[in-house]
């Protein structure tokens, strides 16, 4: 029954999280681009922004306005450095591939919301299911080439049984990538 206080935060707080994702991302990208100076004027802003937040939606809203100007932070920290990242790097986008992910990520969400699990072991399963689907899909709508395979394979652990997956998904990935 204590934990019902901070539903309601949380449902606020998941979105904040969404944006936080985005924003560690894209301030990691600009510092392995040699722009450090780029997320940490970012997270300045975003803290300022959160402090204000605080101070005026906590006294309102309680728990509820923390989590609100959480998320307002992390929004607006998020969407700086995106508008920073689109002036100085002008990166071309497809819709090819990103339409493709929202069908590699909804098929996965939509094998969750089929057969949603109850209990560890259906749990490990249906995460185990679902990370092969995703893979497998990723592979057949040829978002990943034979670089990705490599580093993945590299990250698995060393076998002979690996090592043939790994070589056999390799031949795979190169082959439908051919046929783009």
């Amino acid at each position: 029954e204590g934990y019902v206080a901070g539903a309601g935060a949380l449902a606020v707080l998941v979105v904040g999280m969404a944006f936080l994702s985005i924003l560690y991302m894209l301030a990691t990208t600009f510092q392995a681009l040699g722009q450090p100076l780029v997320p940490a004027v970012a997270l300045m802003m975003a803290a300022g922004v959160q402090v204000g937040a605080l101070v005026i939606l906590v006294p309102k809203w309680g728990l509820v306005g923390a989590a609100a100007g959480t998320t307002i932070a992390c929004f607006l920290g998020m969407s700086w450095l995106l508008v920073r990242y689109f002036k100085i790097y002008q990166p071309r986008i497809r819709a090819s591939p990103i339409l493709r992910l929202v069908v590699v990520f909804g098929s996965c969400g939509g094998f969750w919301y089929l057969f949603p699990g109850e209990g560890r072991l259906l749990i490990i399963i249906g995460l185990t299911l679902t990370a092969i689907i995703y893979v497998f899909l990723l592979i057949l709508l040829r978002l990943i080439d034979e670089s990705d395979v490599k580093i993945l394979g590299s990250a698995l652990p060393q076998n002979r049984v690996i090592a043939q997956t790994v070589d056999r998904t390799k031949q795979l990935v190169v082959r439908l990538n051919r046929t783009k």
